[in-house]
C-alpha cells in the first residue's frame, strides 16, 4: 500500500508528467535530425548571433527573445556600418559608441539561420553566455537555431 501511495504521489505531483522544457537547438539546416548543440532556455531569455561581416570586417549582432510559446522574436540588431541591404523601415534606430543599434523590432521568426564560417567568427550566446563558438560548428554548412519543447 505504501508503494502504491508513493507511486501515486509521484504521478500527481508531475514526477513523470512529461513536463516539457524549452530548448535552443542548434542543428544542420539540411538535416534537422543532426543536432549540434542543445541548451535549456526560458521565456525571456535572449539568444544572440554575433559575426564579423565578410566585406566590411566589422562586428554585427542579432538578438532574439524567447517567448512563452517558444517563438523567437528579433528584438535588436547592432552593427558599425550602415549600407545597402540594411532594413531601416522598422524599429527604433540610435547610434551609441559608434555603433548603429536598432531596437523594438518585434520581428517574429520561426528560426535563425546562416551559412557557418569560422572566418566570420559566428558565435551564439544565451543571456551573454557562449553556447557555441566559431570552431564548435561545421565550417561552410547551413546552420539553424530553433526553440523546441522537449
Amino acid at each position: 500500500m505504501k508503494l502504491v501511495m508513493i507511486f501515486w504521489l509521484f504521478f500527481i505531483t508531475g514526477g513523470c508528467s512529461g513536463d516539457q522544457g524549452l530548448y535552443a537547438v542548434v542543428s544542420s539546416a539540411e538535416d534537422e535530425s543532426v543536432v549540434l548543440k542543445e541548451e535549456r532556455v526560458l521565456p525571456g531569455d535572449l539568444i544572440t548571433l554575433r559575426w564579423i561581416h565578410s566585406v566590411e570586417k566589422t562586428p554585427w549582432l542579432e538578438r532574439y527573445e524567447v517567448r512563452d510559446s517558444g517563438e523567437l522574436v528579433l528584438v535588436e540588431t547592432e552593427f558599425e556600418s550602415f549600407g545597402a541591404g540594411v532594413d531601416y523601415s522598422r524599429g527604433e534606430m540610435t547610434v551609441e559608441d559608434g555603433k548603429v543599434k536598432v531596437t523594438d523590432l518585434e520581428q517574429h521568426v520561426p528560426f535563425i539561420s546562416w551559412i557557418h564560417s569560422e572566418q566570420a567568427s559566428y558565435t551564439i550566446t544565451i543571456n551573454e553566455t557562449q553556447a557555441a563558438g566559431p570552431e564548435d560548428l561545421p565550417h561552410h554548412e547551413a546552420i539553424m537555431v530553433t526553440v523546441e519543447k522537449r
